[in-house]
């Protein structure tokens, strides 16, 4: 995977800011933020499906055991679109560019830019009597992950979408232009504009040629298939000089 978080610049920006600054203010308790959450979600994704937050361990517990293994909405390992016919889809480094509004979903906060042990339950009316257990979520995560859910907010999907479809394009521009990448999903209308996924077939070591920009690669399952994920936090320029990068590998 690739941190797109290069040299000196502070990983989940709006978190980190909201961690510094919020926390400081007083909260008027947990039952008010969970309330707070549900009209964000629900302004977000335009519907009423109710709200649940809990440590991701508990919440992935419940819905196994409750319905089973969500379904994922991409594929991990290549970004490719699945199938979600399921009651319940994962729908982490999904949302909210893909909303899934007539599903219920899950979504790891980390996914959202917010890297606390917190998954979010968006639960369509059939299925909330399953999932009628109190979950364990400190206040100052339900803090931080209500100030950084406002500012999605406040940015607006029209906008979130148009931004994140962009920076898929300057990546994907940077694949079709470069003999040596390979689009990980080759039919365009499956690949994910979250989770962008290359192969690279030439001789260097793309991990130490990144690292010396500033950027920093994690191990991938397969070799010489690299995924980078698209968050709602990462700038238009930070893919913009990503791309340049990726158009100069030889």
């Amino acid at each position: 995977m690739i941190n797109l978080q290069i040299t000196n610049q502070e990983p989940y920006f709006t978190f980190e800011f909201h961690k510094k600054v919020s926390l400081s203010k007083e909260s008027t308790g947990k039952q008010q933020e969970l309330n707070s959450l549900q009209e964000i979600f629900a302004e977000i994704g335009q519907d009423d499906r109710r709200t649940i937050v809990g440590t991701s361990v508990e919440i992935h517990e419940a819905i196994k055991n409750n319905i089973g293994d969500a379904k994922e909405y991409i594929n991990h390992k290549t970004g490719q679109l699945t199938d979600t016919r399921s009651l319940i889809i994962n729908a982490s480094n999904a949302y909210p560019y893909y909303n899934l509004s007539a599903s219920s979903v899950v979504i790891d906060a980390k996914s959202i830019g917010v890297p606390l042990d917190l998954s979010i339950l968006l639960l369509q009316s059939d299925i909330t009597h399953k999932f009628q257990t109190e979950f364990i979520c400190p206040l100052n995560d339900l803090i931080l992950l209500r100030k950084v859910s406002e500012d999605y907010g406040s940015k607006g999907m029209d906008q979130i979408r148009k931004e994140t479809a962009y920076k898929a394009a300057v990546i994907q521009h940077a694949i079709d232009n470069n003999s040596r990448l390979n689009h990980a999903v080759p039919e365009d209308n499956l690949r994910s504009k979250t989770v962008l996924g290359f192969n690279y077939t030439g001789s260097l070591n793309i991990q130490q040629f990144l690292k010396e920009k500033g950027y920093t690669i994690e191990e991938s399952t397969q070799k010489n298939l690299f995924l980078i994920n698209n968050f709602t936090t990462h700038s238009k320029e930070q893919f913009e000089q990503l791309s340049d990068l990726l158009a100069s590998v030889k």
